[in-house]
């Protein structure tokens, strides 16, 4: 079996959608490859410039995982920012339990590769922040 990415080759990946095609790692890309090469005729061999398709498709699979990932670390580093400048601020929001809340951010952190903050007991993802303000300040205490 050939996967070309190019052109149309007839096996089960032809039949999937673009969407599920896309989600293809590049471990399963790599089990194909070795597969197909276990299991080739040796009387008909696989072309050298079908080989070096396959080399290619490889390489740009792992050029595009590791931009992907060097993006979601950019991603993750802005995030913790702009979390970051609201400690000590007041926020309104959806909390992580689907319910509107608030109040002074404590603590930032991330969990699930979210940036979250932590607001008493509570966490909210920093996207469903929908106000920040200054908190009020304490009262004064009057010297008796």
């Amino acid at each position: 079996m050939f996967v070309n990415p190019t052109g149309s080759t007839g096996t089960l990946l032809d039949a999937t959608s673009a969407s599920a095609r896309a989600q293809v790692t590049r471990d399963d890309f790599m089990k194909l490859l070795i597969t197909e090469l276990k299991s080739q005729d040796p009387f008909e061999p696989m072309k050298n410039d079908e080989f070096l398709n396959q080399v290619v498709s490889l390489n740009q699979m792992e050029s595009f995982a590791s931009l992907t990932d060097g993006i979601r670390g950019l991603q993750l580093s802005g995030d913790m920012a702009a979390a970051s400048a609201l400690l000590g601020k007041a926020v309104i929001g959806l909390t992580d339990a689907g319910l509107e809340g608030g109040g002074v951010v404590s603590r930032v952190l991330v969990e699930g590769g979210k940036v979250k903050l932590v607001i008493g007991d509570q966490t909210m993802p920093l996207g469903n922040v929908v106000q920040v303000f200054l908190p009020a300040p304490p009262p004064a205490e009057t010297e008796a």
